[in-house]
């Protein structure tokens, strides 16, 4: 396999685990985010307990970002390595800028649009069929933006730590990365989720403007959510990258 080839293996086995393993707690996020401007917005049991007699209920609209996750992790993964070669491994944070911009352009916005609205507002996957591919852009700048501080804060944070602490195990990093992506994208996160998930973008800003502290109220469970991922995504990643190296080595392709 070539190095393309095993960022691209590595990169999407690392989202599938990583979106298994959290989901339930996104979906739960994506709510409280989604109802951060009601009058009184809705509290953490308000919207588990319904749902624990329908445990199913937890997993709403997860083919869409598990089918992504393969295109999202292989993409950003790819994006940083070619990046890492041809401007050099001295810039994680802009690297991680980059990589996360481009992926958001690409992917996130319109994938994260579907399953907003699938949790949020029970839109079923066939109401999308007529709709334009501009539409599913709804909420795209703060896509990009959250994924651009948020990737950067995520990969910087983590070369610092292997760089200084090269003991510190994968997962232990990961953990500290994902602490760093949801302390930069938070605020940015729950517009984006208020912007595609209601239909007045006015009525979020003015809600927002009033109101901005209400764009942390989610961020319990953002950070519950977030240091499992982001640590199951480097462990699984490097895990997995390492393996098909060594193959590769011990194959004599170089």
């Amino acid at each position: 396999m070539s190095s393309f080839e095993i960022s691209i293996a590595a990169g999407s086995s690392a989202g599938f685990a990583s979106t298994l393993l959290v989901y339930p707690l996104d979906l739960i996020r994506t709510k409280i985010q989604a109802g951060a401007i009601s009058k009184r917005p809705p509290t953490t049991m308000e919207i588990v307990r319904p749902m624990l007699s329908r445990p199913s209920l937890f997993y709403t609209g997860l083919s869409i970002p598990l089918a992504s996750q393969i295109v999202y992790k292989s993409t950003i993964f790819t994006t940083m390595s070619f990046l890492q070669s041809n401007i050099g491994g001295d810039y994680p944070f802009l690297n991680g800028c980059i990589a996360g911009g481009v992926n958001a352009l690409l992917f996130v916005t319109p994938t994260e649009y579907i399953r907003n609205n699938i949790i949020v507002n029970g839109s079923s996957l066939g109401s999308f069929r007529n709709l334009s591919v501009l539409a599913m852009y709804r909420g795209a700048t703060w896509s990009v933006l959250r994924d651009v501080v948020g990737c950067g804060g995520f990969f910087s944070s983590s070369s610092l730590i292997s760089e200084n602490f090269p003991e510190v195990p994968s997962y232990v990093r990961g953990a500290f990365a994902g602490v760093a992506f949801w302390t930069l994208a938070l605020p940015l996160d729950s517009i984006k989720t208020l912007v595609q998930t209601k239909k007045s973008r006015e009525a979020v800003y003015e809600s927002v403007k009033k109101n901005p502290g209400r764009l942390f109220s989610s961020w319990g469970v953002a950070f519950a959510r977030g240091i499992p991922g982001a640590a199951s995504t480097i462990a699984v990643y490097e895990f997995v990258s390492d393996r098909l190296e060594g193959e590769r080595r011990n194959s004599g392709i170089l």
